[in-house]
């Protein structure tokens, strides 16, 4: 569910590559009092969150710092030196780190995806000492796994059939998540303006990543048995076809239907990245607007454009994922 949203690096200055690696390594080295082992899992796309929170903080103070790397200690690394919102975001990685492992957990129990979870479960009374919130956090996780699982159990009681049965499951499971997402975001302080527009680009972003992420997993979800928000759409362009059915169908039969779901989707995406867009060009951004300019105007593309070439049953796509990794 991670690293989708990057830079474009042929169209970034060096100093700004420079920068976002800079914000990277601040991330992992204020992870330190939180976990060490999450560190290997510290996800990119939240340094996209995190210029986009500070570019509307107008007071807001840093400076640059050398501190060596935990998997190099003989290397230093640059860093960022901010101590109000960094370490809220290295937090917040933490929680994305263990919603991963708890969604791994209830679709496979297998020992180490248990032996992860129970970790996570010793770890959040101590980390209630650095962040007095993470019983709310934990709380709102259960919940939201269980409106998860209720939402999911309810195509086990009926076959969608129509194209207003999936969105109207399709827009329920996007905004499940981003809502979740978003409470994680510490927003409400910001003025009017600034909030909405900032809301609107988090919740837009997070669910192109959900969409690209489910994409990405469509071969190996149904091979494994996991849930995927696209595998509802077979028995919609296999004419009343079942996932079930679909697993044995020959390969050019599955490139065929894999490319009528993407038809079927791809006005969604057009229009969520358009919306960003949209919504980015009327905010005022403070720092780092031409970092930000390249997530906004070339990432989002890019990944747009691996999605449209992306087919896991090509030939020619054999070695290749729409990840961003």
């Amino acid at each position: 569910m991670t690293g989708y949203i990057i830079p474009f690096k042929p169209e970034l200055k060096m100093k700004h590559w420079e920068f976002y690696n800079s914000v990277y390594c601040s991330l992992c080295f204020n992870m330190k009092p939180v976990s060490r082992i999450s560190r290997l899992f510290l996800s990119h796309d939240l340094i996209f969150f995190y210029l986009l929170f500070i570019s509307q903080i107008k007071s807001l103070e840093f400076s640059f710092g050398k501190r060596p790397c935990p998997l190099n200690p003989f290397q230093k690394k640059n860093i960022l030196v901010e101590d109000k919102y960094l370490p809220l975001f290295s937090e917040i990685s933490f929680i994305i780190f263990s919603l991963k492992i708890f969604d791994r957990s209830y679709d496979h129990p297998d020992l180490l995806n248990t032996g992860l979870k129970n970790w996570i479960n010793r770890k959040f009374p101590s980390l209630e000492k650095i962040t007095p919130f993470i019983p709310d956090i934990k709380k709102s996780m259960i919940n939201y796994f269980q409106q998860e699982k209720q939402l999911t159990d309810s195509l086990k009681d009926r076959k969608i059939q129509s194209h207003k049965q999936y969105y109207d499951f399709f827009y329920s499971y996007l905004n499940l998540f981003a809502n979740y997402f978003l409470s994680l975001f510490p927003l409400n302080f910001l003025e009017n303006r600034k909030y909405f527009s900032l809301k609107n680009i988090f919740e837009l972003s997070i669910k192109l990543v959900i969409i690209f992420d489910n994409l990405d997993d469509f071969d190996r979800d149904l091979i494994k048995g996991n849930f995927n928000i696209f595998h509802p759409l077979i028995s919609i362009v296999s004419q009343n076809g079942t996932q079930k059915q679909f697993k044995y169908l020959q390969k050019s039969v599955k490139l065929d239907l894999y490319e009528k779901i993407k038809q079927f989707i791809s006005p969604e995406i057009t229009f969520t990245v358009n919306s960003m867009i949209r919504t980015y060009k009327s905010m005022e951004i403070i720092y780092n607007k031409e970092l930000i300019d390249n997530f906004i105007f070339f990432a989002f593309e890019k990944q747009v454009e691996r999605f449209i070439l992306y087919n896991p049953y090509s030939q020619t796509n054999n070695n290749k994922t729409c990840s961003g990794n």
